[in-house]
């Protein structure tokens, strides 16, 4: 039943991608062949060249008349169809051709379909299509795909080497940093055990100090200030001996 299929692609309609769908000039055309024939929102009927304005295929409307047609035969013979159905030895349903029930073989580049030995001719005869054997297609699909993940899979190998030179390179910066920390930590335990030597010499200077003013014998002043003394100068060296030219001991004589 010839008008049953799309009179440009041949193949039946349906309710999806081929669904029905009536031209302002009279003639019918499923969604998908519309879809391709429509250029710059122009759609020229490719069996009367008559053209109209016509932005996206749902802009003219559904063949709902044909639909139920469509969907009566269905009923009516899904059964029978079923039963009578010839199939190509060595070739599973989805390797069919919907219309002439023969092996898939090619595959029209332009509708994107795949197609049997007698769709070949009708694709050939319409503007823009091109068709290539199935091998071909299958071939070049795998090779289409298979180079972009390939492109991919470099791109992640730059990506990966570059992350992990930020690792190493992170990784030598921490080690710096915990070397540095260690050294801190090792400066300031030094500081405080020169501090806590300090702080003995000035307790003991505090002292010698005390007992200097709470001295009243002179027997005892004599000796009290060579003690003193004594510990001024031990205080002046520590801070000497620890701060360098930045004690501000150094100039007291």
């Amino acid at each position: 039943m010839d008008f049953l299929e799309c009179k440009i692609c041949h193949v039946p309609y349906d309710e999806g991608d081929h669904r029905p769908r009536n031209s302002p000039c009279g003639h019918e055309i499923c969604t998908a062949c519309l879809k391709a024939l429509i250029k710059d929102s122009i759609f020229e009927c490719p069996k009367c060249r008559e053209k109209n304005k016509v932005d996206v295929p749902e802009d003219l409307p559904v063949s709902f008349g044909l639909i139920d047609v469509i969907r009566a035969f269905k009923t009516k013979n899904i059964s029978s169809t079923k039963e009578t159905e010839p199939k190509t030895a060595g070739a599973t349903n989805d390797e069919v051709c919907k219309l002439h029930k023969k092996a898939i073989g090619h595959r029209c580049l332009k509708c994107q379909l795949w197609i049997c030995d007698d769709c070949v001719d009708n694709h050939s005869s319409l503007i823009g299509c091109s068709t290539i054997s199935s091998s071909n297609a299958v071939d070049s699909m795998k090779e289409k795909h298979t180079k972009s993940v390939n492109m991919l899979l470099v791109s992640f190998v730059i990506d990966a080497n570059y992350l992990s030179s930020k690792i190493h390179e992170n990784s030598n910066k921490r080690k710096e940093l915990l070397n540095r920390v260690k050294k801190l930590a090792e400066e300031e335990e030094n500081i405080q055990n020169l501090l806590a030597q300090g702080n003995i010499h000035k307790e003991k200077l505090e002292e010698c100090n005390k007992h200097l003013k709470e001295t009243t014998s002179p027997f005892e002043i004599m000796d009290r200030i060579e003690m003193l003394t004594q510990r001024k100068q031990s205080l002046r060296s520590w801070s000497v001996k620890t701060l360098g030219s930045d004690s501000s001991i150094d100039f007291l004589k």
